[in-house]
């Protein structure tokens, strides 16, 4: 619970909560760990929560209305930035799947201009103003979002443990990140494609270390027989000379080899990640 990937929250989160909350955590960590009792442990940890919730509303408290008005656009622009990050990502990301229409981005251009106005005209619909009492509500509904919110970043950063040490070592001994890991795995993954296919075309694993022993255990020597065996019992041609190509073989060789030298990008990833997908479709055409 108080471990250090646990108490990390992404840097594009800058919500002052959380990151009070993350700070009184780590403060709190000798004092939980100590505690002889899961009743004294649990005490220790809500204290945590709770005093970061008070200190956190006595300091919006004492804002004077310009200072909140500044805190407020200062968070606005925050949460903007990052939602406009995040929505090209996923527009990029959904565009290069085939998943989104020209349509569709004409419409989301328009959502920041219509907003407002149809915003404005709703909100006369309210049933009472907004009151108080019902800003109150609403506060109550909010901090509950944010503890829930909180309690399944923390979930995720759990569940990306290993990748989080895996990606820590490539720092440390290679200043690389996990691109460079999932490139190897791509260029691994495309030869196993490639023993799979064999398999199902009933070329036995012994035969293929027989091949591999006799001429050179070489990703193109494996490919040039997958296309003799898709052409003669698929009665099918593959267009597979790229991952014959020197320099596909070029890459692989300097990652499999010599990958500590050089760093990897995720536009290599995303490029790598296509010609898998591609690779992929051609061999095994009747499943998809």
């Amino acid at each position: 619970m108080f471990r250090d990937e646990n108490l990390v929250l992404p840097e594009e989160i800058k919500d002052i909560f959380y990151l009070k909350l993350v700070k009184n955590l780590k403060k709190s960590r000798d004092k939980y760990e100590k505690s002889e009792t899961a009743s004294k442990k649990s005490e220790v940890f809500l204290e945590s929560i709770f005093d970061t919730l008070i200190e956190y509303i006595n300091e919006v408290g004492k804002l004077s209305q310009e200072q909140f008005d500044e805190l407020y656009l200062k968070r606005k622009k925050e949460v903007e930035e990052l939602e406009t990050k995040t929505r090209q990502k996923i527009l990029k990301q959904q565009m290069d799947d085939n998943k989104i229409s020209m349509e569709d981005i004409g419409a989301m251009s328009l959502f920041p201009d219509m907003a407002n106005s149809l915003f404005e005209g709703k909100s006369t619909k309210l049933d009472k103003e907004l009151s108080p009492d019902v800003f109150g509500r609403l506060f109550m509904l909010e901090m509950t979002s944010k503890f829930e919110l909180f309690s399944y970043v923390s979930h995720i950063s759990t569940s990306l443990t290993s990748l989080t040490k895996l990606e820590s070592l490539l720092k440390r001994r290679f200043n690389n990140d996990f691109n460079w890991a999932t490139a190897v795995s791509i260029l691994a993954l495309q030869e196993n494609l490639v023993k799979k296919k064999l398999l199902d075309l009933e070329y036995g694993e012994d035969e293929i270390k027989d091949l591999l022993n006799n001429k050179g255990k070489h990703f193109p020597n494996l490919i040039e027989l997958l296309s003799e065996e898709i052409k003669n019992k698929e009665n099918r041609e593959v267009g597979l000379d790229f991952f014959k190509s020197s320099g596909l073989r070029e890459i692989r060789n300097r990652l499999e080899h010599e990958g500590f030298k050089y760093s990897v990008t995720s536009s290599d990833v995303e490029d790598l990640l296509k010609d898998l997908e591609k690779f992929e479709s051609e061999l095994f055409q009747d499943d998809n």
